[in-house]
């Protein structure tokens, strides 16, 4: 027998080579077919449509307000319904400070607060101080609308509600601190607590844009770069007491709405005036409210501090003078032959 013959190494090369090629062909495709056999991508949902302010209701916009746009009343006043927002909105500048509202530059904004409508007794509607303050018959007590006087007999008496933020208050109204005393039920100053509420903006409220102040106001800035709610003039005579006429505008006399709480600084509560430990007062012979400070010692003129430049002069009361209590040092103005409690107050011939 015929020994059978090995086969050549270029044979065996050649076998192996077609073998691997064979396998990894026979590997690749069928990755490729398991790759393909049922794999899909998933689009996902449609992409909203795009805001379309033909599409919106009338006298709304496409606004967008932190990084959502929709539709949105458009606005031009807290004063006058025709220009303003429904019950339970108010109109709000989106930039600050605006002359004036036009197109989408004022927006009317949802209050953090849900009341029902009613036709009265609510958002400055006036009521009688004699009738008290929580169970007023004029105001909507239901809704917590109460009437807020600064005293028993206030002509310009009017119902609101308590509040922590200017959100919670209707249009044309700021969330604010007043002494809680005088009040419609008390005639005189009764310690020095204060409480938040929403009161009307008028000459000296503050505010971010004109939009936020009643009719006829501008939002203007101060010495100390704060706004307030200013209004037209021609004449100081057609300014507060405590202001005069500049540029078409009235403007405090002190330089400033608010001040640091020291001697004669002009306030609005006894919180603005913490920081000397005085109260904020105010008397029947003026309009104007400033801070007083405790005199030093026994109620003399010597014992208090120097009023600022442009105050007439300073006294003391010894005893309780209207709003302010025995023992402060005050400012003082001429009426008169007869010198008053106030800072910045100026008398003029009308």
């Amino acid at each position: 027998m015929n020994p059978t013959s090995a086969p050549s190494a270029s044979a065996s090369r050649s076998s192996l080579a077609l073998a691997l090629t064979f396998a990894a062909g026979a590997l690749f495709a069928g990755v490729g077919a398991f790759g393909c056999s049922s794999s899909t991508v998933d689009p996902g949902p449609a992409p909203a449509p795009a805001c379309d302010s033909a599409k919106c209701a009338p006298g709304n916009q496409c606004i967008a307000v932190g990084g959502e746009t929709k539709c949105r009343k458009t606005c031009s006043s807290n004063a006058d319904p025709a220009k303003g927002c429904p019950f339970n909105f108010t109109c709000t500048a989106l930039t600050a400070p605006e002359a004036e509202c036009v197109g989408p530059a004022c927006i009317c904004a949802e209050l953090a607060v849900k009341l029902e409508k009613k036709d009265k007794g609510q958002w400055g509607a006036g009521c009688n101080p004699a009738d008290g303050i929580a169970a007023n018959k004029a105001c909507d007590a239901a809704q917590g609308f109460q009437c807020y006087a600064q005293n028993p007999v206030d002509g310009a008496a009017y119902c609101t509600r308590a509040c922590a933020k200017d959100a919670e208050c209707g249009g044309g109204f700021f969330c604010g601190a007043v002494n809680d005393s005088p009040s419609a039920e008390e005639a005189n100053r009764n310690g020095t607590g204060t409480i938040k509420i929403c009161q009307k903006r008028a000459y000296g409220s503050p505010c971010e844009s004109t939009v936020d102040c009643g009719a006829g106001l501008r939002c203007i800035a101060d010495d100390k770069n704060q706004k307030f709610c200013s209004n037209s003039c021609a004449t100081d005579n057609n300014c507060a007491v405590d202001a005069f006429c500049a540029d078409g505008l009235c403007y405090p006399y002190a330089g400033v709405s608010v001040g640091d709480g020291n001697l004669c600084s002009p306030c609005r509560s006894d919180l603005d005036c913490a920081a000397g430990k005085g109260v904020c007062g105010a008397n029947t012979y003026t309009t104007e409210r400033f801070c007083t400070v405790p005199s030093a010692s026994a109620c003399k003129s010597q014992d208090c501090p120097k009023v600022p430049e442009g105050v007439t002069g300073g006294g003391c009361t010894t005893k309780a003078f209207d709003d302010i209590p025995a023992g402060q040092c005050i400012g003082l103005f001429k009426l008169g032959t007869s010198n008053l409690p106030g800072c910045w107050t100026r008398t003029r011939r009308k």
